[in-house]
This record gives C-alpha cells, sequence and structure tokens, in this order.
C-alpha cells in the first residue's frame, strides 16, 4: 500500500434534502446542527476504526461505514461515492455529507494537489484563430485550495501565463482565504475563470474556514460562531443550502493505529453547491475551467441538486472545461494532472491563440487528454463542452505606419498576422503601375527585390528576420513563411482562393475566389525588364506577386516570391529565380 495521510472532510448542507420518500419529516423551524455534528463525529471515528481493520484501505473503510452509517436509527438513507464519500439522508430530512481527501507526505493532496508527476501532459498546441473573439480580457484564477496543492509560488507560473502575453489581460490571482464564496457571484464579470479547487459532484471549496469547537452541544453555539466570524449573509447561505460547510482532520497512517492523530483541526470549510450556481444570473461571455475533482459530472444525483457540470453548462457559458467519463459521470482527478493542464490550456489559449475547440487537445488536434492515474478502460477525459468556436485575438483591424501616416488593413490567418493589403511605402525605386499615382492607391507600390530586402541578406527562415523595408514591428516573410500561410488555408491547391478578392479588379473568370482568409489579395502586376531591351508593365487584373526573403538553391537561382492568378482554380504559385531588377508588390508580417 502507498504511504498516504487522510484528511476527513466533513461536509454539512444546512438544508432539507430534496430526497421524495415518503418517510421523510419536514421542519418548520430553523434546522438543528446538533443531530448533524453527532452522526458527523460518529461516522468519522468509525471510518477511522474500519480504515485500521482494513489495512488502510479507503474503499473497504469507506464501504464499511456506509453500512454502518445506514443502520443509525435516525438514518434515512445513506450512499457511497468512489472511496471519497458518504452522502447521509437524516430522517429528520437534513442531508449531510462524509468525505476524506489522500495526502502525500509533504501535506498536499494526491487528488487535485499532489502525488507523482506526469510527464508529457503539458505541451503547447498550435491552431487558428476563430470566427468569435472572447472580448472580455478580465481572468480569474480562483484558487481556493493553494495550501492543499501547491508548493510556495508555484501557482504564480499559471498566473504569469496570462499576465505576460501579448493580449494586455486583466488577471486577478485570488489564493485561499481570498477566494470567497461571494466571489463565485461574480465569475461572469469574467472572459475567463480557472476554478482551481476541490470538488465534489455538487460542491466545490471557497477559501473561506470557519473555527468551530468540536465539543459545541448546540445549534445556537454554532450559529453564533458562524455569525461572528463571517455574518448573516454567509450563515443564511449555510441554511439554505447555497454553502455547505466541511470539517477536516488531518490522519497520518503510518501510524498503526489511525485513531491517533496528529493536529485534529476544529475547522470548517465553506464549499459552494450547484444550488447557489443555479440561481445565478447566465454568464453568455465567461469560459470555465472546474479544475476540481468530479468537475464533469452530468448524472442526475439522488439528493436533488444539479450535477456540476450541468449547473455550468445551464448559465449559458460560451464554454465548460472538466474532467469526465464518457458516461456523464466524473471521479476524483490527480492533481499533478489537472495542474499542466491548466498550464495547457492557458498557453494555447494566450500564446498560440486557438479556439475553444482544440485548446484542450494534444498537439494533433483531433485527441483528448486523459488522467493517466484513473485505472481501467474508462477513461478520465479532460473535455470541452459548449462553443467551440472562440479564442482570443490580438489582431488589430488596422495600424499605421509611423513613418508616412498611412494605415494599412490586418488580417490573422493561424498565429500569423498579415497585412491585408500591399505595402505603399515611397521607397527609392519603388514605382506605381503604369507610373500612375492612383495605382499605387489601389494596388500598392512595386519594388525590385534589394529594395524590399533594405540590404538584408537572404533568409530561409521562419521568423525571416528580416525587417526590410517594413515598418517597425513587421517584417518580410521568408518562403517558409508564405507555406506556412498555404498550410493554414488547406494547402497551396486552395490557398489562391482564399486569398483572392471577389472585387472586380480581377478580370473574369477569377475562378474559386472567395477571399476566405480576409488577405484580400488584388492583381497588382509586374514591372519587368522584356527581352526587347525595356522596361514593361503586365498582368494587372490577372496576376498578384509579392516577394520573399529566400532564394532558390534550383538550377535557376535567384530571389523566390509568391504568385496568385485568377485563371488556375485558385491555385497558389511559388516563383523561383526571379531578376533581382523586376518590380513586385510586398506584404509585411507581424513579429
Amino acid at each position: 500500500m502507498k504511504t498516504l495521510k487522510l484528511i476527513a472532510l466533513v461536509a454539512l448542507a444546512f438544508t432539507f434534502s430534496r430526497c421524495k420518500t415518503p418517510t421523510q419529516v419536514t421542519n418548520s423551524s430553523e434546522p438543528s446542527m446538533l443531530e448533524v455534528q453527532q452522526i458527523l463525529l460518529a461516522t468519522n471515528a468509525k471510518f477511522l476504526q474500519y480504515a485500521d481493520t482494513t489495512n488502510g484501505n479507503p474503499w473497504q473503510a469507506i464501504m464499511l461505514t456506509t453500512n454502518w452509517v445506514k443502520s443509525q436509527l435516525n438514518v434515512q438513507s445513506a450512499e457511497a461515492l468512489d472511496s471519497t464519500y458518504i452522502n447521509i439522508v437524516l430522517k429528520s430530512g437534513l442531508m449531510t455529507t462524509f468525505s476524506f481527501d489522500q495526502v502525500d507526505d509533504s501535506g498536499r493532496s494526491i487528488f487535485k494537489g499532489g502525488g507523482k508527476d506526469i510527464p508529457g501532459a503539458h505541451v503547447s498546441v498550435s491552431g487558428s484563430h476563430s470566427k468569435n473573439t472572447i472580448t472580455n480580457k478580465k481572468v480569474l484564477i480562483y484558487s481556493a485550495g493553494n495550501q492543499d496543492f501547491y508548493k510556495n509560488n508555484e501557482i504564480q507560473s499559471l498566473y504569469n501565463i496570462f499576465k505576460s502575453s501579448s493580449l494586455g489581460l486583466d488577471v486577478t490571482l485570488l489564493i485561499d482565504e481570498q477566494c470567497t464564496p461571494e466571489m463565485v457571484d461574480h465569475f461572469g464579470d469574467y472572459g475567463l475563470v480557472i476554478l482551481d479547487t476541490h470538488g465534489n459532484p455538487e460542491t466545490f471549496m471557497s477559501g473561506i474556514i470557519i473555527e468551530i469547537d468540536t465539543t459545541t452541544k448546540t445549534t445556537e453555539q454554532i450559529k453564533q460562531a458562524i455569525l461572528k466570524q463571517q455574518g448573516q449573509v454567509l450563515y443564511d447561505r449555510l441554511l439554505t443550502g447555497d454553502y455547505i460547510c466541511v470539517f477536516i482532520s488531518k490522519i497520518n497512517n503510518k501510524i498503526p493505529n489511525w485513531q491517533k492523530r496528529q493536529g485534529l483541526a476544529s475547522v470548517m470549510r465553506v464549499f459552494v453547491s450547484t444550488k447557489h450556481i443555479d440561481k445565478l444570473p447566465e454568464m453568455p461571455g465567461t469560459v470555465i475551467f472546474g479544475s476540481m475533482c468530479y468537475s464533469g459530472y452530468q448524472t442526475i444525483l439522488p439528493n436533488g441538486y444539479t450535477p456540476m457540470n450541468t449547473s455550468w453548462m445551464n448559465k449559458k457559458l460560451i464554454s465548460y472545461y472538466s474532467f469526465a467519463f464518457n458516461n456523464g459521470s466524473s471521479t476524483t482527478v490527480n492533481a499533478v494532472f489537472a495542474k499542466k493542464m491548466e498550464d495547457s490550456l492557458a498557453d494555447a489559449f494566450v500564446i498560440d491563440f486557438d479556439s475553444t475547440k482544440i485548446v484542450h487537445f494534444k498537439p494533433d488536434h483531433k485527441s483528448e487528454y486523459s488522467d493517466p492515474t484513473v485505472a481501467g478502460s474508462n477513461n478520465l477525459w479532460f473535455r470541452h463542452f459548449g462553443a467551440d468556436d472562440y479564442s482570443y485575438s490580438n489582431c488589430d483591424t488596422e495600424f499605421t505606419d509611423s513613418r508616412d501616416g498611412k494605415k494599412y488593413k490586418v488580417v490573422c490567418i493561424g498565429n500569423q498576422t498579415w497585412m491585408a493589403e500591399n505595402l505603399r511605402y515611397d521607397a527609392p525605386g519603388s514605382v506605381c503601375y503604369n507610373d500612375d499615382a492612383a495605382n499605387c492607391d489601389i494596388y500598392g507600390k512595386l519594388y525590385n527585390w534589394n529594395t524590399v530586402m533594405a540590404g538584408a541578406s537572404a533568409s530561409t527562415s521562419s521568423p525571416s528576420g528580416v525587417k526590410g523595408i517594413c515598418p517597425k514591428g513587421w517584417h518580410l516573410p521568408s518562403q517558409a513563411e508564405w507555406n506556412t500561410l498555404f498550410d493554414n488555408l488547406g494547402g497551396p491547391s486552395l490557398a489562391g482562393g482564399a486569398m483572392r478578392s471577389t472585387s472586380a479588379l480581377w478580370q473574369a473568370p477569377n475562378t474559386g475566389a472567395t477571399n476566405s482568409s480576409g488577405f484580400s489579395a488584388e492583381p497588382g502586376g509586374l514591372y519587368y525588364f522584356a527581352n526587347t531591351g525595356v522596361w514593361k508593365y503586365t498582368a494587372i487584373g490577372q496576376l498578384a506577386f509579392w516577394w520573399t526573403t529566400s532564394q532558390s538553391t534550383s538550377a535557376n537561382p535567384g530571389p523566390t516570391y509568391t504568385k496568385v492568378t485568377g485563371t488556375d482554380t485558385g491555385i497558389s504559385n511559388i516563383g523561383f529565380g526571379a531578376s533581382q531588377q523586376e518590380h513586385m508588390n510586398c506584404r509585411c508580417l507581424k513579429d
């Protein structure tokens, strides 16, 4: 057996059970917590006893304890879930829960907090921009179990991913007692919420702790303790079942007799229930990741509470991420795996700008991660629910060239940000088609290769590293970067149609043009040195040419270029061995 410590979590639901049985007793007076306290203390003692007799086997101890609870005269029903907790309905109509949490030798939770490392779980992926943008740039990291999950300032790494992104996010990190249950009422104020805590199918832990004397004999004494420390609002929500309290005690099973416990903690933790989530307004602009045990639970619960996954999705979120089985249930999730999924999701959202459809996927963008510590063939998946076509975007619609004040439209395609117009910067040696300034306004200027390179050496790298004639913060793309553009648009055989505008500037037939990419290619033509020994303008309305930073290594050496034609079924062609003196258009790529 692995060496573990156990933290017993005894959850109290201060509400009448909705369990519809003929024997339920309805009490119209204020619920008495004395009976609840007694059954929980007795259940805890019995669990420790059975844990000793079963050599510390949590599942056997839970099942034996459940059978014992069922035999008690004041208990209407008791149900075990996994090896984690027991739901108890008393004949008085009150519902309560006994639960425990395994921790390692350092005191951190094995599930959602500790355990051995899981290699390969965190991988930054790369995808594409979406049609819809997550416009709210406020991010909340609600780390209610930080002291259980993390070493020192480990949570800071997740915060830094968001804070250091190019998006200019407004990031709030709440740790432990800063994670008040009232803060949950404001989740809809954020575009993204990482709910990093302990969880059950119908509750998750806030950071609020209430000191409680385990020798308390009356409900009034418990009430006054809560009112003094947390006030009337929290107490009222405890009575309605919106919030639930949790007793915690530490047990070290290295000691032969488990009842020789170290540091019995006389505190209650406050959990938020789905009953409270159900009362919150809809959150149509928010993405939530329930990084906690049982976060993907959708199966109907016998205690009348809405399952966690269902409750959040009923808020009309953009998307909800959780840990779920294929059958709609969930279980405990390994904490290291959960933390790695937080990092992976953060990287994919704000570094790769992936869509909600694929931010949780492996690099193949097709398969989901699963918790490798969950035994058996039924995988516990890191899963997405909700809309799949949203992403953050740092793509401005336009920018201004500080050198001459000219404005350019911008388009994001994949992870690249392109000018959506040809460069019009008036560099020495540049020309307008047919020497007509009006053509420069429409198609941009035509430049030779030496001019666009601005003295830089050829480059095949991605990014090219060549600023060339481009504005500050932009660079001239290499052939590899053009190839990336083509790949993002379905490959060279399809990219031309996706790049070409549908304007009348293209002479018929402009085959397959959709401009679905927003690249808005226009047929600016070419200025070249003809065989007749004179310079000629050609192909306006028919062809578009753009320089790259790369040199051809073929039998026909020279600078390479990209050419798009409107007459060949939308194929995007790569040109080799151009003369450095030919004049073509220029598109710049954002650094």
